[in-house]
C-alpha cells in the first residue's frame, strides 16, 4: 500500500502512476498488479508532523516520503506539538511530558 502522504495525493488526483506529485514524490507502477502505487526513490525518509512550527515533530504523526512534505520535519521528539514554546530545544520544558 502507498505510504499516507502519497496515498493522500493519489486520492485527490494529484498524480498518476509514473508521474510526480506536487511536492516532488515520484510515483511508480506496482509490480504485483494490485493497483497499489509506490514511491520511486531508493530510501524514503520518515517525517514527523510539526503542527506548531518549532522544528520538532509529533512522534505519533509520521509519514514515509522521498521529499520533505510541507509541515513535516525529520525530528520526531516534540513533547507538546500544540505549543512552540515547549519542545526538546527549550531546557526543562519536556520533563515529565509524553513524547520525551
Amino acid at each position: 500500500m502507498a505510504e499516507p502522504a502519497l496515498a493522500a495525493h493519489l486520492n485527490h488526483g494529484d498524480a498518476e502512476p509514473g508521474g510526480t506529485t506536487s511536492d516532488g514524490i515520484q510515483v511508480g507502477q506496482d509490480c504485483e498488479g494490485t493497483g497499489t502505487v509506490l514511491p520511486v526513490c531508493p530510501t524514503p525518509a520518515t517525517f514527523f508532523q510539526d503542527a506548531d512550527g518549532d522544528g520538532f515533530g509529533d512522534p505519533t504523526v509520521r509519514v514515509l516520503a522521498c521529499t520533505q512534505p510541507t509541515g513535516f520535519v525529520l525530528d520526531g521528539t516534540d513533547c507538546d506539538d500544540a505549543n512552540p514554546a515547549v519542545n526538546p530545544g527549550v531546557a526543562g520544558t519536556c520533563r515529565g511530558r509524553s513524547g520525551r
